[in-house]
């Protein structure tokens, strides 16, 4: 009994002492693996209250980091993403003892294919399935975290070596540029068939969005979702205009913050196909 008794108070005493060292929130799992990351990556802890990112670093590039104390097999969930404001997401996985047995920084552009909408919890859920774990897109910083953490290198499947990160970079940017071109394209093929049958999901929540822009200048989040309350999928529907995808409908829309704004890319074609369309939209309205 006086075993047990005396791990009780060591472990509430350094839970306590971590706390003070940490001096941010009593979430010392996720605490500690942004204490890790921004080591690494030398630079600045964000406040807690920071909903997009906790790590700004002197280049201005914004990161979020997830992070889990895995128990079985590396397959788990990372907490939600509420918002893609971000650069780089970073992901640690610690053993039951916290160890660090896999750290990685993501480009938020591949990190998005992987995320998952929930409606319910509202926002996007990734898994760290082989997949994930395994993109080659991907930076393994797993022994830089675990050097930090006063632990010996591990044999990696896939080792990173410095020189190597720069031929990571370019093909991140290729990737980025790769998909920015799909998107567009998807876009300038959709819009006339979206304008051309206006009872589309996608349409009426475009529609409605430029009506609501040409009124108010400015379109928030909340106004949106409330002029489109009609629509039951209006959120992963909206999700899906929002962000990179081979199923997505089509990127139209930026969400910064809580303001809504079209996707600078595709702007001006959005604009010019509304207006080519805007007779018809305003008869099949009109007859509704």
């Amino acid at each position: 009994m006086k075993e047990i008794a005396d791990l009780w108070k060591e472990y509430n005493i350094s839970t306590e002492l971590l706390k003070q060292k940490l001096g941010r929130t009593s979430n010392l799992l996720g605490e500690y693996a942004e204490y890790l990351v921004n080591e690494h990556l030398k630079g600045e802890l964000l406040t807690a209250s920071n909903a997009s990112a906790d790590i700004a670093v002197p280049n201005g590039e914004l990161y979020q980091v997830k992070s889990r104390k895995i128990t079985g097999n590396l397959t788990t969930q990372l907490s939600i993403i509420r918002s893609w404001n971000f650069d780089y997401l970073a992901v640690v996985l610690f053993d039951k003892k916290g160890s660090v047995i896999k750290g990685l920084i993501c480009p938020k552009a591949v990190s998005e294919q992987y995320g998952v909408y929930n409606e319910h919890q509202n926002g996007w859920v990734i898994s760290t399935t082989s997949n994930f774990l395994n993109d080659q897109n991907h930076i393994d910083i797993t022994n830089q975290l675990r050097e930090l953490n006063n632990e010996k290198p591990i044999d990696l499947e896939k080792s990173i070596q410095t020189s190597n990160l720069i031929k990571k970079t370019e093909k991140t940017e290729y990737l980025i540029s790769n998909q920015k071109e799909k998107e567009i394209d998807k876009i300038y093929r959709k819009l006339p068939k979206w304008f051309k049958n206006p009872d589309f999901i996608c349409s009426r929540i475009l529609i409605i969005f430029l009506e609501l822009e040409k009124k108010y200048g400015t379109v928030k989040y909340d106004l949106l979702a409330e002029y489109c309350s009609g629509i039951k999928t209006f959120k992963s529907n909206f999700a899906q205009m929002k962000n990179f995808g081979e199923k997505n409908h089509g990127k139209v829309f930026e969400l910064n913050g809580q303001i809504v704004t079209l996707w600078n890319p595709v702007k001006d074609n959005v604009i010019s196909e509304y207006k080519r369309h805007y007779e018809l939209i305003k008869t099949h309205y009109n007859n509704v």
